[in-house]
């Protein structure tokens, strides 16, 4: 009743000033008015921009302007009746134009071109002026019109300005604000560089724009830029690029010798990482001591842990996606690092001013130094050594195309005290034109040859050989980028590729007792299509959704062994062999891979985002140690083994207080995972042409919440996180040679629940600062022997439950100095002093556990192997020339 009486109340006026307008007309309603006074008490009234022609109005009268508050229905009301209609341009600027007849009705309205002495078209581009990259998202603005815009993803932006003189701001975050002025007196185009902003505190946000943790669409991305990465830590005087991402939540390693990183409870082989697209089949140096990314070289690196692209595929845990620099198109620059185990240098010039340019870097150990204050004696008594190098060119064809060459070359070499050398390099290339079709629509063309070698050679006199195998990777891939307006980014694509695999030759030395033995290359393609769409639906509602679609087939030449039905595949069940001739499919497999993301933001600085997940992986590499090594073999999916399939979902929220200060997130995530591998007790992988006889495949899941919290700007910057995770796996086969841990879930080997990190710099001053990292991990699952037995008189150990035990927690603490060169400005060399700490207190961290028989004893006595037991010092000079 009370609600009922607040309406009819509510509603007198309203009936008052409806008699009111019916029974005496306000003055000059319903008035003939001339068409110009109208216009111009709607350009008044709105405070906005009306063009047209003078001649078109003379002598046309209308009504009084109704002023309805709503600027398209004042237009409309005023030019009834009229053969004129209007343009509405970023609803600042009004353009009248005579409405087109019949077939003609429908055709785009092209205002520039319809009024030529009245607007004109401004076309701009921004780049960065260190190396001509665009510069997207940049904000440009002119003062005297009060309008702005944001530049695309190629730094492209446009406006239409009547003739005039105009002051534009353009800004963006890491670079330098440029004010212009320029004289509009017909269509313009024009190219601006944005210098790199340098600050002598650390106050920047890692993710390169504030708020990108809140406002990215997609969960579990990182993204680093080159000014970012100067700023991470140090390990061995240099910025080591993987170990810096060890230290985010989620991401670890099974130990300090392991090659490659594991991602939220997946094998280092389930991470695609990819150089200038390009992809890398290792990515360390001296098995997991250094990275293969020359911090000089990479531009920005972007991390993907969930919420990827369906650009992206191929593997089920991570994306790791590497953009090296374009050289230098003005000057010659260079910069490298001289330090006590290996050095660096890199150098970048114009060889044609503002067309052709190109990068060239390397880095390179040249001493066992290292190696000799290790505790290990193995280890302490090995030698190692390493290079690789980076060249990048870069030829601008014209204002919108661009062909940019990337090659990368590794080589890498460990003896043991046993003469015993590990071998292993990679070659990769990749070619790209970029071309911009129109202002939204963008092509990316590559062609990329990737080629990863590995071996194995045997120096004893009645031992020698040379053992080596290898993957090659071939693709032909087109990606296009669509932006129809700012709220709104579509992409698309294909791609095909052709993979070989060498599983590996042996040859014997001249007086060897081994015997010549060749494997058979497998063949591979792989057809690709992707779609998506990242939409802005409400001011706080994102949606980035897509469908990727792979078909993976094994090809001849080749032979299939074929073992009997419904019972385990070993030798002794092996029946018969099939060959196949070259091209003919063996096998193929297809999937459709969605996936969707979404973002709800709750206010500027905070949000929920959701994502969904399907990937599969058609190649997987075989080892049966803990800890990926660079020797390990890759092998294809095929009639046996089956391609591996994960569904990962992704909650969290997204905090950050005092105006981006501080950063705060909390992820939770679960994965289920089909056919992953694991292998047969006491299974051969080594020269085994009957691979498919050792592999077993089964389910897994993953699971955990990762808390994490960042501080951006100050004199203290850094980031904490807890991460509890878990690994599973479970093999249930039909026999119980088939079955492990009795067809129940188990660890996996990379299965380390809980996880604490801390990093952080303090600057004491423009000149120093001081860095450290704290890690703690649960210890990684082994296996143990239960039991042992004697079999003419040799103790055999017997193993029940695999990963059913765990070794020692890891843990360990870093430090790092740092002084900068001096504060005098404009200098053409510009040097710093690094001086690290590597396990400051020399914990001993077990990298597994073995056992030794005790004479007299029934009970062997554990022993623990540690990689790198002790305390690890390093000095480097830094340095950077113009």
């Amino acid at each position: 009743m009370i609600s009922t009486a607040k309406t009819l109340f509510a509603l007198i006026p309203v009936c008052l000033g409806f008699l009111s307008d019916l029974s005496s007309q306000a003055p000059g309603v319903n008035d003939s008015i001339p068409l110009a006074e109208a216009i111009a008490q709607i350009k008044q009234h709105y405070q906005i921009n009306i063009y047209y022609k003078e001649d078109w109005i003379e002598n046309i009268h209308t009504m009084f302007p109704p002023f309805y508050n709503s600027l398209e229905r004042d237009l409309n009301y005023i030019l009834m009746g009229t053969p004129y209609s209007f343009y509405n341009y970023r609803g600042k600027h009004i353009v009248f134009y005579k409405e087109l007849a019949g077939e003609n009705r429908n055709k785009q309205f092209d205002v520039t071109s319809y009024y030529s002495n009245i607007v004109y078209r401004f076309d701009g581009q921004v780049l960065a002026q260190n190396d001509d990259t665009p510069v997207p998202g940049a904000t440009i603005f002119v003062e005297e019109l009060n309008l702005g815009v944001i530049s695309s993803i190629n730094g492209t932006f446009q406006f239409i300005l009547p003739p005039g003189t105009y002051t534009m701001a353009i800004k963006s975050v890491g670079f330098i604000d440029q004010q212009v002025s320029f004289e509009l007196t017909g269509n313009k185009s024009a190219t601006y560089y944005l210098p790199t902003e340098v600050k002598m505190l650390n106050e920047v946000v890692i993710s390169g724009e504030a708020e990108a943790n809140v406002r990215e669409i997609s969960t579990g991305i990182t993204r680093l830029n080159n000014r970012a990465l100067k700023i991470l830590p140090a390990f061995l005087g240099e910025v080591d690029i993987v170990k810096s991402l060890l230290l985010l939540p989620g991401v670890n390693t099974v130990g300090e010798a392991a090659s490659g990183f594991n991602v939220r409870g997946g094998s280092a082989d389930q991470n695609l990482v990819i150089m200038d697209e390009a992809p890398l089949f290792n990515s360390s140096h001296i098995f997991g001591l250094f990275s293969i990314f020359n911090q000089d070289v990479v531009d920005n690196l972007t991390l993907m842990r969930s919420g990827i692209s369906p650009r992206y595929g191929g593997r089920l845990s991570s994306v790791l996606d590497v953009k090296t620099r374009n050289g230098q198109s003005n000057r010659i620059t260079g910069q490298g690092g001289i330090g006590l185990f290996n050095s660096r240098l890199t150098l970048d010039a114009p060889v044609i001013r503002d067309r052709l340019k190109i990068l060239a870097g390397g880095r390179i150990l040249y001493s066992d130094f290292l190696l000799g204050m290790l505790k290990n004696k193995a280890l302490k008594n090995s030698s190692t050594f390493f290079y690789d190098g980076n060249i990048k060119i870069n030829l601008n064809i014209h204002k919108f195309s661009r062909l940019d060459y990337s090659f990368y070359s590794s080589f890498d070499q460990f003896r043991l005290p046993s003469d015993t050398l590990y071998h292993w390099g990679t070659n990769n290339h990749s070619l790209n034109y970029h071309l911009q079709i129109g202002k939204k629509l963008v092509l990316n063309s590559t062609g990329i040859r990737a080629h990863y070698r590995y071996g194995i050679s045997e120096d004893q006199s009645n031992g020698q050989f040379q053992w080596n195998a290898g993957i090659q990777y071939q693709s032909i891939k087109l990606d296009f980028y669509y932006q129809p307006d700012r709220a709104n980014k579509i992409e698309f694509g294909c791609e095909k590729a052709w993979h070989e695999f060498s599983p590996g030759d042996l040859e014997p030395g001249p007086d060897s007792y081994l015997n010549s033995f060749r494997q058979e290359k497998l063949y591979a393609r792989e057809n690709i299509a992707y779609v998506s769409d990242e939409i802005e639906l409400l001011p706080f509602l994102s949606l980035a959704a897509g469908l990727r679609y792979s078909a993976f087939g094994h090809f001849g030449p080749g032979t299939v062994h074929l073992y009997e039905p419904g019972v385990p595949r070993n030798i002794e069940t092996m029946i018969a062999s099939t060959s196949y001739g070259r091209g003919e499919k063996i096998s193929l497999s297809d999937a459709f891979e969605p996936r969707i993301s979404a973002r709800i933001m709750l206010n500027e600085l905070s949000s929920i985002k959701a994502s969904y997940n399907r990937l599969y992986q058609y190649i997987q590499q075989v080892s049966n140690t803990t800890g990926i090594t660079p020797i390990d073999l890759w092998y294809p999916s095929s009639i046996y083994l089956k391609p591996q399939a994960c569904d990962q979902v992704t909650l969290g929220y997204y905090k950050n207080f005092q105006l981006n200060r501080f950063e705060t997130s909390v992820e939770l995530y679960y994965k289920r995972m089909d056919n992953l591998v694991d292998y047969k007790e006491w299974a051969e992988l080594f020269l085994n042409p009957h691979i498919e006889t050792e592999l077993l495949q089964g389910k897994g899941m993953a699971y955990g919440i990762e808390l994490y919290a960042r501080k951006n700007l100050g004199r203290v910057t850094g980031w904490a996180s807890y991460t509890y995770a878990r690994s599973l796996i479970r093999i249930k086969g039909s026999a119980p040679e088939e079955t492990i841990n009795q067809g129940a879930y188990y660890p996996t080997n990379f299965d380390m629940p809980n996880e604490v990190k801390i990093t952080t710099n303090y600057q004491i001053n423009r000149r120093w600062s001081i860095a450290g990292n704290f890690v703690y991990l649960t210890g990684r699952p082994v296996t143990f022997p239960a039991s042992k037995y004697e079999v003419n008189k040799i103790t055999i150990a017997s193993y029940e439950e695999r990963n059913g035990a765990r070794i020692p927690d890891y843990h360990r603490l870093d430090v790092s100095i740092t002084q900068s060169g001096s504060n005098r400005k404009n200098k053409y060399w510009y040097g710093s002093w690094s001086f690290t700490v590597y396990n400051l207190y020399a914990r001993k961290n077990a990298y597994s556990i073995y056992f030794k028989p005790i004479p007299g004893s029934r009970i062997p006595q554990a022993y623990r192997y540690t990689i790198l037991g002790t305390i690890i010092p390093s000095l480097s000079y830094n340095f950077k020339f113009l």
